[in-house]
C-alpha cells in the first residue's frame, strides 16, 4: 500500500540517509522524496557525520554497516558533538542481531528498525512518530 500524500511541512523536512549500497539508498531516497522529503545520501560514516554536522537534517537514517566503520561509530560521533546529539537518528538494517540492536541503543540510536521489514512506504507513514516537531534546532 502507498502511503497517504505527504503532510504539508514534509517538503520542508530534511533527511540524511548514510547508506553504502547505491541501489538501497535510490530505492529509500525515491520513495522519501516522493513522499515530500529533502534527502541527502551519504556513502559512508565519515560522510555522513559531516553531512550532519554541515545540514543539521531533521533525522538520520543510518546502516549499520559501512565501508570505515559501523553505523554505531557514526553514531557515537554524532551523539558526542552538541550540534548533532538531538537529531533523532534511526539505524536501518538487515544486521538485527542482538548485539548490533544493544550496541545501537546503548550508542544513543533513536530507534532500531530492520530493513527487510521497513520498506519504503512503511517508513514513511512512521516518520511522524521520530520526527521532531517544526522550529529551529539549536
Amino acid at each position: 500500500m502507498a502511503p497517504g500524500p505527504p503532510a504539508p511541512a514534509a517538503a520542508t523536512r530534511h533527511i540524511l540517509y548514510c547508506e553504502d549500497e547505491p541501489a538501497i539508498a535510490l530505492l529509500y531516497r525515491i520513495g522519501l522524496e516522493a513522499a515530500g522529503y529533502r534527502v541527502t545520501i551519504a556513502g559512508d560514516g565519515r560522510s555522513g557525520v559531516r553531512a550532519a554536522r554541515e545540514l543539521r537534517p531533521d533525522l538520520i537514517l543510518m546502516d549499520y554497516h559501512l565501508p570505515d566503520g559501523t553505523g554505531i561509530d557514526a553514531l557515537r560521533a554524532l551523539r558526542a558533538d552538541a550540534a548533532t546529539a538531538s537529531i533523532p537518528i534511526l539505524l536501518l538494517s538487515n544486521d538485527d542481531t542482538p548485539g548490533v540492536v544493544r550496541a545501537a541503543r546503548d550508542a544513543g540510536a533513536t530507534d532500531v528498525l530492520t530493513k527487510i521489514l521497513w520498506r519504503p512506504p512503511k517508513l514513511i507513514a512512521a516518520l511522524s512518530q521520530w520526527l521532531p516537531e517544526e522550529g529551529p534546532r539549536g
